[in-house]
């Protein structure tokens, strides 16, 4: 333990406070203050390194401690935790689409990776931005000799008045006062701390930093353009598996009114074939057309629960949540024309931006290196502060500083012209495959718009079938009963009746699927 006039220092203390303050390179380098021959300290001396370290030690642990606490810090990236469905309120109840369509964008994770994406973009911008604003570094360098350094000698014991001495010498007989270097107390010609501080400017780079931020800036607004495709994508996604559901939930019930008819139909061949008027082969015909129906409810009850599975994935919920849906399968014209369809997605598919938007990108990079076949220029203001004391700033230190303007030019002029050749060659490959996708997405259009005709022509027909095999399967059933018809003619009427009630069923339902594909298409497609 070390004391003085007003201070008492622990060497343990001292050791841990300066732990905590800078780490081991700064426990090392306080010892060595303190290991010295300038002790005992006086007591303005202690006060002054007391409230210096002390007024160190607290900057560095609040600048540890928020560091510590942005590192811990994990990104927010969406809701925290997968609540249950029963938190959502929609386990046992029946979901309509655009709710199904609100909770998968709410909380599928793609959608999550979307938005940190753009944050991912948006910082790689703001990086580039930076590139226009002049760079400053801070250096601090310790540097210990095993032999003394003359020059510091010499600069040092010149650098303040306190660093001299006065004494009287005799000249002639008479006494003169001289001025002395105060060494080797005042200046240790073993150790040298150098603190440098440079800003460095760019001036000109020929486009090459400007042309750097067009990219990532346009990075950005791909990454924001992509965040609605993954979102139209997604809602398509919730139509399919939404209207996959309902397609096999109204398939199940044509199936169960096929089982029960045919459960009737079988009870009455049995009857007429215990009282010896049908024979065993209308009863057997019965039979294998009801397991065919049976067969058709398990098939119809498998594609429900793959719906509903693929429905509980989208909106990330147990996958044996028990929801529903609404059945909204009605019939309402879709209002596209053609050549309005065209229009509409010209001016609205969002991967029409995205790939202007990519051939862009490509001409900011060719145009970056094309910048490296000129020269760069910059300018550099450095500052230097010496001293042969670990605290540069105090009043004995000297001081240097410089201005420079610096010009670089690479002759590496045949690789950064093939370089700039590639990188023309690549941008004109992004515009002919811009070009090349609009006609993709026009033929998309085109056959989207046809299919979804084409169903609504089915819907018509399938209703006016479904009309007429319920009449030919009331006047089969009645033609039987009358004994004017055989058994069979029964059975097929009751086949084909429920085939085209299928048929139309699904027939809806597909129309709304297509009108959503065709949506999709275009780029119109809302939640």
């Amino acid at each position: 333990m070390l004391e003085t006039g007003a201070l008492v220092l622990s060497w343990p203390v001292v050791g841990c406070a300066a732990r905590q303050a800078a780490g081991m390179r700064g426990y090392v380098f306080l010892v060595t203050l303190f290991s010295e021959r300038r002790f005992p300290l006086r007591a303005d001396e202690c006060r002054a390194y007391t409230g210096m370290w002390c007024g160190f030690a607290a900057c560095l642990l609040v600048l540890s401690l928020a560091f510590a606490e942005a590192l811990a810090q994990p990104p927010r990236c969406g809701p925290e935790g997968d609540p249950p469905a029963r938190i959502l309120g929609i386990e046992g109840r029946k979901l309509t689409l655009f709710q199904a369509i609100a909770i998968t964008l709410d909380r599928n994770r793609r959608m999550i990776t979307a938005d940190l994406t753009l944050r991912e973009r948006e910082s790689q911008r703001r990086s580039a931005y930076s590139d226009f604003f002049p760079r400053f570094d801070i250096q601090y360098v310790a540097r210990a000799s095993k032999y003394e350094d003359p020059g510091a000698i010499y600069n040092f014991s010149r650098a303040h008045d306190a660093r001299r001495g006065l004494s009287l010498v005799k000249e002639g007989g008479f006494f003169e006062s001289a001025v002395f270097s105060d060494y080797p107390y005042r200046i240790d010609p073993f150790r040298m701390f150098t603190l440098t501080a440079a800003l460095t400017q760019p001036v000109f780079t020929a486009g090459r930093i400007l042309n750097q931020y067009k990219y990532a800036r346009l990075g950005v607004d791909f990454a924001a353009i992509q965040v609605e495709v993954d979102r139209q994508d997604l809602t398509l996604e919730v139509y399919e598996a939404y209207y996959g559901m309902m397609r096999g939930q109204k398939l199940l019930e044509v199936a169960k009114q096929s089982v029960m008819a045919l459960e009737a139909l079988r009870n009455r061949a049995q009857a007429f074939y215990d009282a010896k008027q049908l024979p065993k082969l209308d009863v057997l015909s019965v039979e294998g057309q009801l397991s065919e129906a049976r067969k058709r409810v398990t098939q119809s009850q498998v594609q429900i629960d793959d719906g509903r599975e693929q429905l509980n994935y989208l909106m990330r919920l147990p996958l044996d949540t028990q929801i529903d849906v609404v059945q909204d399968y009605e019939f309402r014209p879709a209002p596209y024309r053609v050549p309005e369809i065209f229009t509409l997605a010209a001016a609205n598919r969002l991967e029409l931006r995205q790939a202007n938007i990519s051939a862009q990108q490509a001409v900011a990079v060719a145009e970056a290196a094309k910048g490296a076949l000129w020269p760069s220029v910059y300018l550099e203001v450095r500052g230097t502060r010496q001293n042969d004391d670990w605290n540069v700033l105090d009043q004995e230190g000297i001081n240097e500083w410089s201005i420079t303007g610096a010009v670089q030019w690479n002759f590496d002029m045949f690789r950064n012209r093939e370089t700039l050749q590639e990188r023309r060659a690549v941008a004109a490959r992004a515009w002919t495959e811009q070009e090349q996708l609009v006609d993709t997405v026009f033929r998309d259009v085109s056959r989207a718009y046809r299919k979804m005709k084409r169903t609504e022509s089915d819907i018509t027909q399938n209703r006016k079938a479904v009309e007429y095999r319920r009449e030919a399967f009331r006047v089969a059933k009645e033609r039987y009963n009358a004994m004017l018809s055989t058994y069979t003619e029964v059975l097929d009427a009751e086949r084909q009746l429920h085939q085209s009630l299928g048929d139309y069923y699904e027939s809806l339902i597909d129309y709304r699927l297509d009108q959503a594909t065709l949506e999709r298409q275009m780029g119109v497609l809302r939640n």
